[in-house]
C-alpha cells in the first residue's frame, strides 16, 4: 500500500477551534470552487454529526 502524501500547506496552528474542541485547519484545494479542511480530534474526546443548512455540489469538469 502506498504511503499518503504529506499535507504541505497545513498551518501549524488551527484556523478555527470547533465547538467540540476539534482543531480545524483550512487547506488549499486544487479546485477553486471547493474547500478542504483538516480536523484534529484529540484522544479521549468525541464529536457529533452536524447538519449543514446548505451544501453546493459541483460537477467534475
Amino acid at each position: 500500500m502506498k504511503e499518503p502524501e504529506p499535507i504541505s500547506n497545513m498551518s501549524d496552528t488551527p484556523d478555527i477551534i470547533a465547538p467540540d474542541g476539534s482543531e480545524i485547519r483550512l487547506l488549499k484545494s486544487p479546485i477553486e470552487e471547493s474547500s478542504m479542511v483538516h480536523a484534529l480530534i484529540h484522544p479521549g474526546t468525541t464529536t457529533h454529526a452536524v447538519h449543514h443548512l446548505t451544501v453546493e455540489k459541483m460537477g467534475l469538469r
